[in-house]
């Protein structure tokens, strides 16, 4: 799927290490809010690398959605394969159409390996 808007938040990262595997994770999370006639916020997540992304920023994020189920609860998690950032409050309108017009920055993310989720 894929849905553009604006970042709004960029939440500070978690981490910790994996009772099953001893691994090391971090998660990073950031909300868009959609621009439909009643926009929507939106939390995503990615565990990998560390993207560096503005407030006011406008994004184009391809991700899935997955729920899992733990201990007789559900987790739902919109998951980020890759941004494409639209344009960023850090350059004038004019500029951004500029400088993105033909060549978007695109940031994949690879796909974690096993489960996503730390527990």
């Amino acid at each position: 799927m894929e849905l553009q808007g604006t970042i709004q938040t960029v939440l500070p990262k978690e981490s910790g290490v994996s009772q099953s595997s001893g691994k090391q994770w971090v998660k990073n999370q950031f909300v868009v809010e959609t621009k439909e006639q009643y926009p929507k916020k939106i939390c995503f997540q990615y565990w990998k690398d560390d993207v560096p992304l503005l407030i006011g920023s406008e994004v184009n994020v391809g991700f899935s959605i997955e729920s899992r189920e733990y201990n007789e609860r559900w987790y739902t998690e919109a998951k980020v394969h890759y941004i494409n950032i639209l344009s960023s409050p850090d350059m004038g309108v004019d500029n951004a159409e500029a400088n993105f017009e033909n060549q978007k920055p695109k940031i994949d993310l690879p796909e974690e390996e096993g489960d996503s989720l730390p527990f």
